[in-house]
């Protein structure tokens, strides 16, 4: 575990540079790890000299059209871009976005960076990597889920089991099933109708209706964008290994685990039973309904507690089906967002923090944030999850979507004299924000050598 951070210093000193983060959906109103993963490193950039602007793009409901608006926010230069959803969009716009393209030309001719750093791709679009190539403008991508893979960004299909691999076939059923009338065969004979789908691409009218053509544009495209861009990061070899299976050209892409901001050493506080912790997005694909499940099969459940923090935007009703399920649990609290800065404290009071997910995550924020002051961790065995949690020695993993087996786990904290201490002392060290971004302007340094502003 490593020593929580002091104040931040500045790093060797290097050639200030001009330096463009796009990203979907900018702090402060965004709680989810691209974002805060972008915004943590536009100010680590900025408070080692370099000029650093962001543009952030949004969508909202209602508004008659595409808007834009300039901001700082924290000491950094914002733009962001209100993209409506009045009337659904084209499905091409989803990842080859026009309204992106020219709003970002518009910055580039007005500010010309050195460098453009793209995080993720969902809202912000391929149009990122199109257009700053186009001028002439070295691009790196953080790969931080599977947008470019996936049109869900999750690999989490629409009726929510985990996709196996990202195909025109796949894609296109997954897309089409937003629709009831094919949400009832999925469940039903989901075989029986992949085989049918796949068979619809065996001509191109039924292909064209079908949709798969739509997702065979959007997968070629996309691949040829992520080749157009100099260096792709993935924080976690899961992720690595996902888009290194899909094409993507191995010596261009670098694993570049993030780093932890602002650790506090904690004063434990609170006696008693085993306090269990979720922070994060209350959605369905981050699995706190799994949590729930195996807290109601906990033995003597009262004596110990769980708290449940974090935001439901976008999906308030799975939220209150949850809290009206656990309404007449007096051990089960829930909590809204926290802040940045109130990490610390919410672990404090945590002896576990359980980690849920049905989506393959990638280097779950939480995770490092609960290793770097020796919270253990119990998570679901999926995607990077294994890679920051070893079984029962820095922590418990469960198989995914096992509500039973995640309470075995659970009754083994409890049952077993010594596991918790132990888990807790096997905590591995942690980076901080100042060694990601150290890594990452050696790299900006070597994209960039010998250009002329």
């Amino acid at each position: 575990m490593r020593a929580p951070d002091g104040p931040e210093r500045p790093g060797p000193r290097v050639r200030p540079m001009r330096i463009l983060i796009a990203v979907h959906s900018y702090p402060p109103g965004s709680v989810g790890g691209a974002e805060q993963r972008a915004e943590r490193t536009a100010r680590a950039l900025h408070a080692r000299g370099h000029q650093v602007r962001v543009l952030s793009v949004h969508r909202r409901r209602g508004a008659s059209g595409p808007g834009v608006a300039d901001e700082t926010y924290r000491q950094i230069a914002v733009r962001r871009l209100w993209l409506t959803d009045e009337h659904e969009p084209a499905f091409a716009e989803s990842y080859d976005n026009a309204q992106v393209a020219a709003t970002l030309r518009r910055l580039l001719d007005q500010w010309r960076p050195d460098l453009v750093h793209q995080f993720s791709g969902y809202l912000s679009s391929s149009a990122v990597v199109a257009t700053s190539r186009a001028l002439g403008i070295p691009v790196v991508v953080s790969l931080t889920d599977y947008w470019w893979l996936c049109h869900r960004v999750t690999l989490v299909r629409t009726l929510g089991e985990a996709c196996g691999g990202a195909s025109p076939p796949a894609c296109a059923l997954c897309r089409a099933q937003r629709r009831r009338r094919l949400r009832w065969p999925g469940r039903v004979a989901p075989r029986l109708l992949a085989r049918a789908w796949r068979a619809a691409d065996a001509t191109r009218l039924t292909a064209r209706v079908a949709g798969l053509e739509e997702q065979r544009r959007r997968s070629t495209l996309l691949g040829a964008r992520l080749a157009d861009a100099q260096l792709l990061l993935a924080p976690s070899e899961y992720v690595a290994a996902a888009y290194r299976r899909h094409g993507v050209d191995a010596a261009r892409l670098r694993v570049m685990r993030q780093g932890v901001e602002g650790a506090q050493r904690l004063e434990r506080t609170g006696t008693g039973g085993l306090r269990v912790g979720y922070l994060g997005q209350i959605k369905r694909h981050k699995g706190v309904d799994l949590l729930v499940d195996a807290w109601a099969g906990l033995r003597d459940s009262q004596a110990h507690r769980l708290t449940l923090v974090g935001s439901s935007a976008g999906e308030d009703a799975y939220r209150q089906q949850l809290q009206q399920r656990t309404a007449g649990w007096p051990a089960v609290s829930w909590q809204g967002a926290l802040a940045r800065d109130e990490i610390w404290s919410a672990l404090s009071r945590l002896d576990i923090v359980v980690v849920p997910s049905r989506w393959a995550e990638n280097s779950p924020n939480i995770i490092l944030e609960a290793q770097a002051v020796g919270v253990p961790v119990v998570g679901a065995r999926i995607g990077g999850i294994p890679e920051l949690v070893a079984h029962r020695v820095n922590g418990l993993l469960f198989e995914p979507d096992d509500a039973a087996d995640l309470a075995a786990q659970l009754h083994a904290l409890i049952d077993e004299p010594g596991l918790l201490g132990s888990l807790r002392q096997a905590a591995r060290p942690v980076r901080t924000v100042q060694d990601e971004v150290a890594e990452l302007i050696r790299a900006y340094e070597t994209l960039t050598a010998g250009s002329t502003r």
